[in-house]
Formats: C-alpha cells, structure tokens, sequence
C-alpha cells in the first residue's frame, strides 16, 4: 500500500522541494525544513525506491542501469541544492548542479521518448523545475 501511494505521488515532491527552496530563500522560512526534506527526497529517491520496486527485477540491464542513473541524478540534485542554499557562492558545486541539470533534461527526453513511465519523465521534470528555482533564486 504504501508503496503504491509513494509512487502515484512521487512526481510532486520535487515541485514541494522547489516552493520551498523558493520560500527559505526569500520569506523568512527556516534553512532547515527545506534541509530535512531535501534530505527525505534524497533517501527516497535512491535507497527506498530502488529497494521498493521492481525496477531490478524485470532483468533489462539497461532498463536498470537508466533507472539507477536517474535516482542517482535525482539525489545528487536533492544534495547539492541544500549546499547551494547554505553556500550559494560555491563555483564547484554551481558547477556541478548546472552539469547534473543538463543530465536531467536529457533524462527527460530519454523517459519522454523511449519509456513508457509517465511517472519518472513527471518526476524529473519537477527536478528541471526545482534547478531552475535554484538558479534563479
């Protein structure tokens, strides 16, 4: 049950973590809510929802390999976005969150065009949502 639900909604959690990375960075919203939801996100998005799912077990290594390449992307967005609010002048890391937003649109195309789960291509366009928050904010 659980894991039904975690999954018909997982695409909004990105769109949540945006409005709040937005919020904590212009009204007066503590740092570490928006930290300890990122944080949720990130444990989400690899451990559980590689362990929760079937994605390893239909035996399609490149089904897999796209799959944990993706959650890998979606965690490494989650992480880097909570260093950026608190160092927001770090070229490494502005760096790095730009390459990972260029990676993420074309994870976007791949799950538009060539996988039929709608959810994933929803989900990492709620991450280009949540960059562009980043970047801009």
């Amino acid at each position: 049950m659980m894991k039904q639900i975690g999954y018909k909604y997982e695409f909004f959690l990105p769109f949540i973590a945006a409005v709040l990375f937005f919020f904590t960075r212009k009204v007066p919203l503590p740092e570490v809510i928006y930290t300890v939801f990122a944080i949720l996100i990130a444990i989400w998005y690899f451990p559980l929802r590689l362990v929760l799912g079937d994605f390893l077990k239909k035996g399609d290594s490149k089904s897999s390999f796209v799959t944990i390449s993706a959650s890998i992307v979606s965690v490494l967005i989650a992480a880097i976005s909570v260093v950026l609010l608190h160092h927001a002048e770090s070229f490494v890391f502005k760096t790095t969150f730009q390459l990972l937003s260029i990676l993420n649109v074309f994870l976007i195309y791949y799950f538009h065009f060539t996988n039929r789960e709608a959810r994933l291509f929803f989900s990492h366009l709620g991450f280009l949502f949540l960059t562009s928050v980043v970047f801009v904010g």
